[in-house]
């Protein structure tokens, strides 16, 4: 059986992997399990810091990926219109 320790990083790191998938990703949930499992001594202050760094990065990651789909999605719609627009011109 897994000791607490192993438990509580494969958790916060099985929420880390949630949140790069997520189309709203956030670090709230997750910082509190942190947070939480410091309190309780199953893992390490450094730890904590090292997944932290982690989430962080995993969120902003995922929130510049959503940025661009969106944003080539945008391009993609105003090239249609514009291409639409040019052939009534024609």
């Amino acid at each position: 059986m897994k000791s607490y320790h192993q438990r509580a990083i494969d958790m916060i790191q099985h929420q880390i992997t949630r949140v790069c998938k997520s189309m709203c990703p956030d670090e709230d949930f997750c910082e509190g399990m942190i947070q939480a499992n410091v309190a309780q001594g199953h893992i390490s202050t450094e730890e904590s810091v090292e997944l932290m760094q982690t989430l962080v990065d995993a969120v902003s990651a995922r929130r510049r990926e959503i940025k661009n789909q969106n944003a080539d999605r945008r391009l993609a719609e105003y090239e249609r219109e514009y291409e639409r627009q040019w052939i009534k011109a024609s």
